[in-house]
Parts: C-alpha cells; structure tokens; sequence
C-alpha cells in the first residue's frame, strides 16, 4: 500500500503546484525500508544531517531524499 500512496501523493502534489522543481523527504536514516520505498520511487539521496530533531530527550539525525519532477 506505501509505494501506491506515496506515488499518488507526489503526483498529486506536482499536479497542484507547477512551480515546485522537486519534493523533499525527510527520513529516519535507521529506518531501511522507508528508505527503500524512496528509492524504489525515483528519490535520490541529496544529503544527511546531524541532530536535526529531538524526540524523547534524544537528537535524532535525519537523511533527506529527493524528486525531481517528472519530464512532461
């Protein structure tokens, strides 16, 4: 169910907004298989950051992922 959700979501998401070049995510970097579906969908991985958000007293890091729009 994710990979059809979540390609419904960023075609509908470039539908509405002809302007945006690219989506971005935001990942878990410890969490393998939403990085797999991203990457099964055309998301490259542009970048990683350190300590981005706090949860439960504990900074988390964070993997950032990309689509660029499809060629029409």
């Amino acid at each position: 169910l994710a990979p059809e959700a979540v390609a419904a979501a960023t075609a509908h998401i470039f539908a509405l907004r002809p302007e945006l070049a690219e989506i971005t995510a935001k990942v878990d970097p410890r969490n393998a298989a939403s990085i797999k579906l991203l990457h099964r969908l055309g998301f490259r991985k542009p970048g990683q950051a350190e300590r981005t958000v706090q949860v439960a007293g504990e900074w988390l890091d964070a993997a950032y992922f990309a689509l660029a729009r499809p060629a029409a």
